[in-house]
């Protein structure tokens, strides 16, 4: 009588073992179709120059600006020192500065991001 109880459960086993395995690998598939930026860039433009991430970036956000531009540049501050132990700034400009490192951050209407493109 222990014998089909054993066979019943061992099936049981691999039914449950095939369907996470399923379920683990179309999970994988969905991540590998996300992009890795968001937004997708409408243009872009491969060269030869080099942006390392490091402490002497500074994030900008417009001087007259709103509550999101702020919201963003501090979520990637965060994120920054989080997962790589890189400390930037935040800076109020009312202009794109030459001659730095630097990431834009806010809406597509935020006068630096007009400005840049």
């Amino acid at each position: 009588m222990r014998k089909p109880a054993s066979n019943k459960l061992m099936r049981i086993f691999k039914q449950t073992t095939i369907i996470c395995s399923l379920l683990i690998l179309s999970i994988n598939a969905l991540a590998v179709e996300k992009p890795l930026i968001f937004p997708i860039p409408q243009t872009l433009q491969l060269t030869s120059d080099v942006f390392v991430l490091d402490e002497s970036v500074t994030i900008i956000v417009p001087q007259i600006g709103n509550d999101e531009d702020l919201f963003l540049a501090r979520f990637l501050v965060r994120e920054l020192s989080d997962k790589y132990g890189i400390a930037v700034k935040v800076e109020s400009h009312t202009d794109i500065p030459d001659n730095r490192k630097i990431v834009v951050m806010g809406r597509f209407d935020n006068p630096l991001v007009e400005n840049y493109s």
